[in-house]
């Protein structure tokens, strides 16, 4: 249960790093101003700037649940290989998701990955239930 932990906690930082990027490269280029990160509605930015930190905004919702579940996992000691190979799932669902937010923005194709993950941690919780209480 590690290794999905850390590679979802890697992709976080990862986007965190990338959003970072792109707005200090568009102030430094005047591509937009700072005065748009201190209220947020004047000066908007070009939307490839603003995409990584919405797809980080996204990395704070779903995926809390996942290490939520991956706690209760490591705590009860149920992380069968099914649930291992979920898990990688759910972290492989938000990989994708991510690239498509940042690179690509096709919100059917984005859309597919969220439900995909979002069925994924379905089943991860069912079987964790199931486990637990019985």
């Amino acid at each position: 249960v590690y290794a999905p932990i850390f590679a979802l906690v890697g992709l976080i930082g990862l986007v965190w790093l990338i959003m970072l990027v792109f707005r200090n490269f568009a102030i430094l280029k005047k591509i937009t101003s700072g005065i748009y990160y201190e209220r947020y509605v004047d000066d908007l930015p070009p939307d490839w700037v603003e995409r990584p930190a919405r797809t980080f905004n996204n990395l704070m919702q779903t995926p809390t649940l996942f290490f939520l579940a991956g706690i209760i996992m490591l705590l009860t000691d149920y992380a069968d290989r099914a649930q291992i190979i979920l898990a990688w799932g759910f972290v492989a669902s938000r990989y994708l998701h991510a690239a498509v937010y940042i690179i690509w923005n096709y919100v059917p194709v984005r859309f597919g990955c969220f439900v995909a993950g979002s069925i994924t941690l379905f089943v991860i919780y069912t079987r964790l239930i199931i486990d637990v209480l019985y």
